[in-house]
């Protein structure tokens, strides 16, 4: 089942730097071109968070560039500690918004509070997005990925 409500939890904005926060944990997009980004907001908006399946916080839409041919979907889920949930959260938004993104390069991002960078779990969860072509980035405190 994909998501009905885009239009009412989706926002646009050209500003250079778009900032995404929950507790400690911090997403920033620098936007120097200022191209129109579409922020949606997933998680109390798209879905209230109280279904069985719990999806990621924001998703923004990139548009296609001449350096990117194709448009960009970055999936965010901002978390605590708990990388195993955030896995689950953001397969199920991008199973759930495959048709709304058919052909779009997904890109997506674990912000955490207390996971060290390179342990075995974290190296298995980025070959497991691997192989579905998925690119994984996950990062204690803040990350930061430029337009």
């Amino acid at each position: 089942m994909a998501y009905q409500n885009y239009a009412e939890c989706t926002g646009h904005t050209t500003n250079s730097l778009i900032a995404l926060k929950e507790n400690k944990s911090q997403f920033v997009l620098s936007n120097a071109n200022k191209l129109k980004i579409a922020k949606i907001q997933v998680d109390g908006c798209l879905v209230d968070g109280t279904g069985q399946h719990k999806q990621c916080d924001w998703l923004l839409v990139l548009p296609y560039t001449a350096a990117e041919k194709q448009k960009r979907v970055l999936y965010i889920e901002l978390k605590g500690s708990r990388i195993d949930k955030a896995e689950k959260q953001l397969h199920e938004t991008i199973r759930r918004t495959q048709d709304r993104f058919p052909a779009a390069k997904r890109l997506c991002f674990i912000v955490t509070t207390q996971v060290p960078s390179h342990n075995s779990t974290v190296q298995k969860m980025k070959k497991r997005f691997s192989r579905q072509r998925l690119h994984l980035v996950i990062k204690n405190g803040r990350i930061e990925y430029t337009v």
